[in-house]
């Protein structure tokens, strides 16, 4: 957890700003799509597109997630699935607690984190689908899904 807040061109980031950029993000995609006609807001726009689940820019925007405390395991699991890319911030690998940066898009986040139930996973690795589940639910607009 980090102590104070976190703050992009001294404006605190919030999941709450998160949020709204990435519905502007949808709005933006839906001027290609629905023109416009009653001149929304790129935010209506993309609230619109969330509740219709047009979400094809889930496509092209991208999310980093730092995972500190995790096993081997659970860096295997993500490493495993082609759709996330994976970075250390640690020059040691044998520093505890293991850390790594897993780098995808929101849709590849979203189908990626869809399986924190299968058993095919391990134990930890299902848990920290769920933990990555959860911060995208603070985030996403609308439904976290893209079915």
């Amino acid at each position: 957890m980090l102590s104070g807040a976190v703050t992009w061109a001294s404006v605190p980031v919030t999941a709450k700003l998160l949020r709204d950029a990435l519905t502007e993000a949808l709005g933006v995609s839906a001027l290609l799509t629905h023109m416009n006609p009653r001149n929304r807001t790129l935010h209506d726009l993309g609230a619109m597109c969330a509740d219709k689940r047009h979400v094809w820019a889930y496509r092209w925007l991208t999310v980093g997630m730092l995972l500190r405390g995790y096993d081997l395991n659970v860096e295997l699991a993500f490493a495993r699935d082609a759709r996330l890319h994976l970075s250390w911030p640690d020059v040691d690998a044998h520093v505890e607690p293991r850390s790594f940066i897993a780098t995808g898009t929101l849709k590849d986040w979203l189908s990626f984190t869809a399986h924190a139930s299968d058993g095919g996973f391990d134990v930890e690795s299902r848990l920290a689908m769920r933990d990555c589940a959860e911060q995208l639910a603070l985030i996403v607009p609308g439904a976290c899904s893209v079915a």
